[in-house]
């Protein structure tokens, strides 16, 4: 298994892509370890609470931003013809405009009819700005990826997180409590602006074209069709549970969780979303069996660094976050050692989900988001209704969590036609089961004291 795993590294080390891979990974590492960084300085400027209200503020803008676009924005990685890809840009661009309109609108309405919308929803009113920025983000963010510009990528995450890490902190020493939300949309705001160092406005001008953008929208139609509605489902799956739980629990719980969920998505965020992007655009040209060793190399990758994340969290994650986030922080290392199964499978899995794109799987993908989708909210309503502990509830959701991504992984398996060595095999079985059985022991110990 050992040879296994080196011989996987050195291939990926010595591919063309380890440059490309090379290059996010470096940006994304650098644009998440600030804020991670930086929460040592946050968590004393900022009271669990205001963590909570920035949770559902994120989340209800996560689930909103999934329409911005009708998805097209990750089609635009998939012509062949450079003028196709500008157009794409441009129906993206309109679609995000005229979405963010309607709900600036809709906003000022409610303040005419005296409903008290910021009340319910923290920062309610920023919400149009900071979803707006999201989406040019994503557009341009994608144009890059098909150019592999990624040098421009990079520097918009560094950009993003160094800019959103000091207004947050100037902020809260300015007991803003709102701070965390406008933060987060000075940051994106300036990551976009570093797009500028790409030049699309004068392309776009000359390529521009009404007639050409409605053939397109029907040519790709597969997006707002399949991958918006399943992309939908999986952000509410991942989301509206933050907004449920609310209804639930106190304020500081789901500060906890937002700050465990924020930390163990690190290694995603660092390493996985790269190799997604460049999975995506590899798998949408490349011939099957190139793919599939792509795959396994992406794949052992990843296991290597979730069983390394595993372990930390094993040995001392509560007195690890005590100590760098102040001991009114330590309950955030429980729940995550709580998450950890599911999130190191989703950092396994995630990168290669993107084949469900690559071949036109649209269908299949919103399947599954469906399942996730009811599953999630399932536990959550039984958990809240049934007067569950928090804990308890917690731990439900990663089981049920861990377990639609391990299915998820069979659907994968079958699309890439994988065949699968004695050696995979070997090492498939033997990971799996020192995470779960890891993961027993520490519940069972952790019980035990309690």
């Amino acid at each position: 298994m050992n040879t296994y795993i080196a011989t996987s590294l050195k291939k990926l080390k010595e591919s063309e892509i380890a440059r490309g891979i090379a290059t996010l990974s470096v940006g994304n590492m650098i644009s998440q370890i600030i804020p991670v960084a930086m929460s040592v300085i946050l968590s004393r400027l900022y009271a669990p609470e205001h963590f909570g209200d920035f949770s559902i503020f994120i989340n209800t803008a996560g689930i909103i931003t999934v329409f911005v676009s009708a998805r097209y924005e990750y089609a635009i990685v998939r012509p062949k013809r450079e003028v196709d890809a500008l157009n794409l840009m441009a129906l993206s661009g309109i679609i995000a405009l005229s979405i963010c309109a309607v709900l600036a609108l809709s906003l000022l309405a409610t303040d005419w009819t005296g409903l008290d919308i910021s009340g319910q929803l923290p920062g309610a009113y920023w919400l149009p700005l900071y979803i707006l920025c999201m989406a040019v983000s994503q557009i341009l963010s994608n144009y890059a990826n098909r150019i592999e510009n990624y040098k421009t990528f990079t520097l918009s995450a560094i950009t993003r997180s160094v800019t959103q890490a000091i207004s947050r902190i100037l902020f809260g020493i300015c007991h803003y409590g709102t701070g965390l939300i406008v933060g987060a949309i000075i940051g994106v705001f300036s990551g976009c602006a570093v797009f500028t160092r790409i030049s699309v406005i004068k392309p776009l001008r000359r390529s521009f074209s009404w007639r050409r953008i409605k053939e397109l929208s029907r040519t790709y139609r597969n997006f707002p069709l399949f991958l918006m509605p399943s992309g939908l489902l999986n952000t509410l799956s991942t989301n509206l549970p933050i907004i449920l739980l609310a209804n639930f629990y106190a304020k500081d719980l789901i500060g906890y969780f937002s700050m465990a969920i924020s930390i163990l998505y690190l290694p995603i965020s660092l390493v996985g979303n790269a190799l997604g992007q460049i999975f995506y655009k590899k798998a949408s040209f490349w011939q099957p069996e190139r793919t599939n060793r792509l795959a396994t190399r992406f794949f052992t990758f990843n296991a290597i660094i979730g069983l390394g994340v595993f372990g930390i969290l094993a040995w001392g994650g509560e007195s690890l976050f005590s100590f760098l986030l102040g001991e009114k922080w330590s309950t955030v290392g429980l729940y995550a050692m709580y998450l950890c199964p599911w999130l190191i499978t989703v950092l396994c899995l995630s990168p290669l989900s993107w084949i469900f794109d690559a071949r036109d799987q649209q269908r299949t993908e919103m399947l599954l988001n469906i399942a996730m989708f009811i599953t999630r909210v399932f536990v959550i309503l039984l958990g809240g209704n049934l007067h569950l502990s928090f804990d308890t509830t917690l731990l439900l959701y990663s089981v049920s969590g861990l377990s639609l991504w391990l299915v998820e992984g069979l659907f994968i398996y079958r699309i890439l036609n994988f065949k699968a060595n004695k050696t995979q095999k070997v090492f498939l079985f033997s990971y799996i089961c020192l995470i779960l059985f890891g993961w027993l022991i520490y519940l069972y110990g952790k019980y035990q004291t309690i």
